[in-house]
């Protein structure tokens, strides 16, 4: 049995996929922003650090750590 490993990357976090797929689900848009928060709490999970997202009351706080756990 041949078994490969895939490994997805952004900057300098390396994180294996195990081939999830939770199926076509809808997304955030991608703005500044976003990218900066998604990119900050991936350098922390690299490091074995946490993060913590800071703002006011409806600003999609929440749903941008979801969107970062279906990417």
């Amino acid at each position: 049995l041949l078994r490969m490993t895939l490994t997805c990357g952004m900057l300098d976090s390396q994180v294996r996929y195990d081939c999830e797929f939770l199926g076509d689900g809808s997304r955030l848009v991608v703005t500044p922003a976003t990218d900066r928060c998604h990119l900050a709490s991936l350098c922390a999970f690299r490091g074995q650090l946490g993060s913590h997202l800071v703002g006011p009351s409806g600003a999609g706080k929440t749903e941008l750590c979801k969107d970062l756990a279906k990417a």
